[in-house]
């Protein structure tokens, strides 16, 4: 094993660490090839988890999804559950919003508008940590919503 030095070319600055001669000698190879058109990217990131929220406010950081019970029948996914807690790490704030019917979805106007409301009126650097939302059957659940919002918001519904 060898060292891959920070003093490569800035294709492969990034790789640092163990890596053995095989892997230099293919790498030294497919870099210095005449017939390869694009040569290889280390430490590259792939992205594997994406989203796609029915709404999003991006200067509220907030986020909806309507979650009707055609599509999402049952508990909350487990997908959903490591979704919302990685976009809460981001200090997103999530809206699951589970209905029935139009008239339903509709109630979830007022929170929108407070949650919008409240972290827009906060400053930047204070808009730390995510919180979750998820209404169902009449019922608000509520996590990391600081405690003055929390009656605020079950009010407005």
């Amino acid at each position: 094993m060898s060292k891959w030095l920070r003093s490569q070319p800035p294709h492969s600055q990034e790789r640092t660490g163990d890596v053995s001669n095989a892997e230099i000698a293919l790498y030294e190879k497919c870099q210095t090839s005449p017939t390869l058109k694009e040569k290889p990217l280390t430490k590259k990131t792939v992205v594997l988890w994406s989203t796609v929220p029915d709404q999003m406010y991006q200067e509220a950081h907030l986020l909806v999804y309507l979650d009707g019970e055609q599509v999402h029948r049952g508990e909350r996914s487990k997908n959903d559950w490591v979704t919302d807690q990685k976009l809460m790490t981001h200090n997103w704030f999530i809206i699951r919003w589970r209905h029935r019917t139009k008239a339903q979805a509709l109630k979830a106007y007022p929170l929108i508008e407070k949650l919008q409301e409240w972290r827009l009126g906060q400053s930047p650097s204070l808009r730390k940590g995510g919180c979750y939302a998820q209404y169902e059957d009449g019922d608000l659940v509520v996590e990391g919503v600081p405690k003055g919002l929390r009656g605020e918001l079950k009010l407005g519904i």
